[in-house]
């Protein structure tokens, strides 16, 4: 055991310390006192070989089941990219339905405008088809009058 873990020992276990006429500090131990429990023995180094082969089992294991993790992990993953491209699909579909509602509320709009310039144009187009018919009824009339012969006679 090493000084500083003697000292530590002794002010844990509160032992008696007795300085001597050299300077040195004794300690007083009773064994009954203090409980004394012996360390296991250990295992000689040649011993612990069966160890080694049930670890690189166990490693093997756990490398085993790391593969299927990663495996899973990649399924998960291309999973949650088809869900992501399927939400963006549908959010684009979204966002086109919603300009289209706002396309046909602005042609909503144009369309009680649009119908009274229809009708002026179709109340203009009445009255140029009138005037149009008068005009031709006045050609006909002039044309009716004149007569070829009397240019003929004049010439």
């Amino acid at each position: 055991m090493s000084r500083e873990a003697a000292l530590k020992k002794v002010e844990g276990l509160r032992l008696q310390k007795q300085t001597g006429n050299d300077g040195k500090v004794r300690v007083i131990v009773d064994l009954d006192e203090v409980q004394h429990r012996p360390l296991k023995k250990r295992r000689p180094r040649e011993d612990r070989g069966g160890d080694r082969a049930e670890t690189a089992r166990v490693i093997t294991a756990l490398e085993a089941h790391v593969t299927t993790l990663q495996d899973m992990l990649a399924k998960a993953e291309a999973v949650a990219a088809r869900e992501r491209e399927r939400a963006d699909g549908a959010t684009e579909k979204a966002d086109e339905a919603a300009e289209r509602a706002r396309l046909a509320e602005a042609d909503a709009a144009y369309v009680p405008a649009l119908k009274d310039t229809v009708a002026a144009l179709k109340g203009a187009l009445e009255s140029e088809k009138a005037r149009v018919a008068d005009l031709r009824a006045e050609r006909d009339r002039a044309l009716a009058r004149r007569s070829w012969w009397p240019f003929r006679r004049a010439g």
